[in-house]
């Protein structure tokens, strides 16, 4: 017997009533419930970026979404109440494309990677590339094998863009256009330089070739973990032939800073872009990514793409890189 749902886009005023779902179906006390973070991920002018499935007026299924820009839109906390039946699932992962949204995945969870499979999504695992400095004791990494690479090309100028304004007088948006999940200058902004947790400090740089010609904007985050420092690459926009000829600033950055390491969770770049820069992707050792609390493990990250050509994903995509300080949860 085919069971009905009514799946819809909650309403704003329904806010509370998904937090007490999640809170009972996956985990009391989970993020969400910090009215910061899902303002800022979720609520969208007067819209609530959440799909539901109610029956009998009870809420028995989720899945939020976080914009990119366009009709790019990244899925999140897709949960099915238990007992329900498995094809809730899948449609509402269908009801995205009824409401013209392209949907991507970040931090996707083994056991629902065979229904996007299913509906003709492409899952793949994000590669953690690392550059490691040069340490008598490393205190977040766990170091088997001290495998150091240098990269002293210093062929383009690396500038950091300070400001929103700088932003849009120094950048062309069209660096952008080749590149899904699309990004326009407005999401750079809302998500580096108006992200609401003064804790996660992200740099917004900019590689200069030549006079009016910056085709890639990369953004870090600093982070410090047991009085040691490590920095993030969080997200790479535009062209990425041109990194490999900016090795010297990760060099620089690395000797000013004391930093253990730069990590790089990615994929869509060149494998061979990120060993010229002086990067490793292996597991010999433990790089962790999970650092509120420190957790020494290597960990996976999963994709899910509806085979979009120009593909890319970075550890700041969707609401992966999300402040843990108060919480420790896997979604």
């Amino acid at each position: 017997m085919d069971t009905h749902y009514c799946i819809r886009r909650a309403r704003l005023e329904e806010c509370d009533r998904i937090i007490d779902f999640l809170n009972c179906e996956w985990r009391k006390g989970q993020l969400l419930a910090d009215k910061k973070y899902f303002s800022y991920y979720y609520i969208d002018g007067k819209k609530l970026n959440f799909i539901i499935a109610t029956k009998n007026n009870d809420i028995v299924a989720t899945c939020g979404f976080v914009r990119a820009s366009g009709s790019d839109v990244w899925g999140s906390n897709l949960f099915v109440k238990k007992g329900e039946e498995p094809t809730l699932v899948l449609k509402i992962i269908k009801f995205f494309e009824k409401e013209g949204l392209t949907l991507f995945g970040i931090g996707i969870v083994k056991r629902t990677q065979g229904i996007y499979r299913a509906l003709g999504f492409q899952v793949g695992e994000l590669k953690h590339y690392y550059k490691l400095f040069d340490k008598d004791e490393y205190k977040v990494a766990t170091i088997v094998e001290k495998q150091i690479c240098s990269n002293i090309s210093n062929k383009y100028q690396v500038i950091e863009i300070g400001s929103e304004q700088i932003l849009k007088e120094t950048i062309d948006s069209l660096i952008f256009d080749n590149q899904r999940p699309y990004k326009s200058l407005e999401y750079i902004i809302r998500r580096y330089y108006k992200f609401p947790y003064p804790e996660y400090a992200y740099k917004v740089w900019a590689i200069k070739v030549a006079e009016n010609n910056i085709p890639t904007v990369f953004i870090t985050r600093e982070q410090r973990v047991l009085g040691e420092k490590v920095l993030r690459i969080v997200d790479i926009i535009g062209s990425e032939e041109e990194l490999q000829g900016i090795g010297y600033f990760f060099e620089e950055q690395g000797k000013i800073n004391g930093y253990e390491y730069i990590d790089c969770w990615c994929y869509g770049i060149k494998d061979t872009i990120m060993q010229n820069l002086g990067f490793f992707c292996n597991d010999v050792n433990i790089i962790p990514d999970r650092l509120e609390p420190l957790q020494k493990c290597n960990d996976e990250i999963y994709f899910v793409n509806k085979n979009m050509p120009g593909f890319r994903v970075f550890r700041a995509d969707g609401d992966m890189d999300r402040p843990n300080i108060w919480y420790n949860i896997t979604l």
